[in-house]
């Protein structure tokens, strides 16, 4: 029996690695820690804690390293990019705590969290990453105008899941992205045809919904404790809204090759564990990365449909556990993502909320007869 915490149990990528546990977890426990009781992610555990939000740091932190120290997990699953830092802090702080921390050195956590410090890693290492520069850098900014004109693309320097990103079309825009603090500016890779009719939509009256799919490159690489490579995965992903919606396999010697030279330099440096890389073709033809992040995510579920089983391969590198297989589509197959129900019981809700704890049934010792 092996025990696995997944932190942020309730956000998407949660949601994406209880999936691919589902109908195999005779020989895995699972502790899922989050900040809201009344989330679904919790009671598809075998037992949950309740934890302050990430945004308080400190707090997070001391609650996160002691449940792991009381629970003892063989691995612990980062649920969101905050989970990452915290994990790769907890594993500089208790070296006994590592084995179990599919992380890397703190300071490569912040370069995957920081798309300005992730632009630096990509140029020291000579991999290919999306021309980017601050949105407050008024030079810089028009050369990168003078270089790919409009439209750009605006996004919070720290941040994930497509929120705060803005497409900016002209000087107007563009000055009140120049007044967010910590924005970053880069061009927007191969438009697509239809790109003026979204700078248009506003003219009639905003569209109350608005949700073209946008496709973007998605890659995910496996890095073992060993900092050996074991397995990686281009895809193409189709976004709605900021989620996915239908996935499928690329198939392109030269994009693998970008992803295995990332993940190259990423476990050189020090990284193990998760790698996602996400990005688009620019005008050329040529893969460029514009996001990197050291974690599973939103299509963790969808790459194991196609064969990609990147849980398993996280299990079985940091615990020496085999998942039974799950059967695939292969990798000529569509994934689609369709909603789904979970109901949960108030009493379960109260019970996390007023003990910070929630065990099910099974877990729970049986009691001694009288």
């Amino acid at each position: 029996m092996i025990r696995i915490i997944i932190t942020s149990v309730g956000s998407l990528v949660g949601q994406n690695i209880l999936d691919s546990l589902e109908g195999r977890r005779e020989d895995v426990e699972v502790v899922g820690i989050n900040s809201i009781a009344a989330s679904a992610g919790n009671f598809r555990c075998d037992c949950a804690y309740l934890a302050p939000p990430a945004a308080r740091s400190i707090e997070y932190l001391e609650r996160l390293a002691a449940i792991v120290r009381d629970e003892k997990p063989d691995l612990v699953l980062p649920g969101r990019d905050d989970d990452v830092s915290v994990l790769a802090q907890l594993r500089e702080a208790d070296a006994s705590l590592a084995p179990a921390l599919p992380v890397g050195l703190l300071a490569l956590a912040r370069v995957l969290e920081d798309k300005a410090e992730s632009l630096q890693f990509a140029r020291r290492h000579d991999l290919p990453y999306v021309d980017s520069v601050l949105a407050g850098e008024a030079a810089a900014t028009a050369r990168l105008l003078e270089r790919y004109g409009y439209p750009l693309v605006a996004k919070p320097r720290r941040g994930n899941g497509s929120r705060g990103v803005r497409i900016v079309f002209e000087d107007t825009q563009l000055a009140a992205v120049a007044a967010l603090p910590d924005y970053l500016l880069q061009p927007y890779l191969a438009p697509e045809a239809e790109l003026a009719n979204w700078r248009d939509l506003g003219r009639d009256g905003v569209p109350l919904f608005h949700a073209p799919p946008l496709p973007q490159i998605v890659c995910q690489a496996i890095v073992g404790p060993d900092g050996r490579l074991r397995g990686q995965l281009a895809t193409i992903a189709e976004l709605v809204m900021g989620r996915l919606e239908r996935t499928w396999c690329l198939d392109d010697p030269a994009v693998d090759h970008v992803v295995s030279r990332y993940a190259t330099a990423f476990a050189a440096d020090g990284w193990v564990g998760a790698l996602n890389l996400q990005g688009r073709r620019d005008a050329d033809g040529r893969f460029n990365v514009y996001e990197l992040n050291g974690r599973c995510t939103g299509g963790t579920t969808a790459r194991l449909h196609l064969g990609f089983d990147e849980i398993a391969l996280l299990v079985e590198a940091f615990t020496r556990h085999r998942l039974p297989p799950r059967e695939s589509v292969g990798r000529h197959g569509i994934v689609t993502k369709s909603l789904a129900e979970f109901a949960m019981s108030p009493a379960d809700i109260e019970r996390l909320r007023d003990d910070g704890r929630w065990q099910s049934d099974s877990r729970r010792p049986s009691r001694p007869n009288p």
